[in-house]
């Protein structure tokens, strides 16, 4: 087998996108689980490390920005709500 290195974050990445793949592995009713056997079907793309980490860096550039943008309309839509609840009670 060949080892390669490999980014925590990008591998975390990969099986976050592959998440319905793998919950339709699920097997059992009570607690569903998914076995080692069937994980190892999970084909995984590992490009050399930079190009790991420059996908990686990109998605946490996104998420931290669709962090801000929820903020932002949280914000939004207290402003609206006092502006409202001003307008009922004037």
């Amino acid at each position: 087998m060949n080892e390669k290195e490999v980014s925590t974050f990008y591998l975390y990445c990969v099986i976050k996108a592959k998440q319905k793949f793998i919950y339709n592995m699920q097997q059992g009713a009570g607690q569903p689980h998914v076995y080692s056997r069937d994980l190892s079907k999970l084909k995984i793309s590992l490009p050399p490390l930079a190009v790991q980490n420059k996908i990686a860096d990109e998605v946490k550039r996104r998420m931290q920005k669709a962090e801000a943008l929820q903020k932002e309309a949280k914000e939004e839509l207290e402003k609206a709500k006092a502006e409202v609840e001003r307008i009922i009670l004037s």
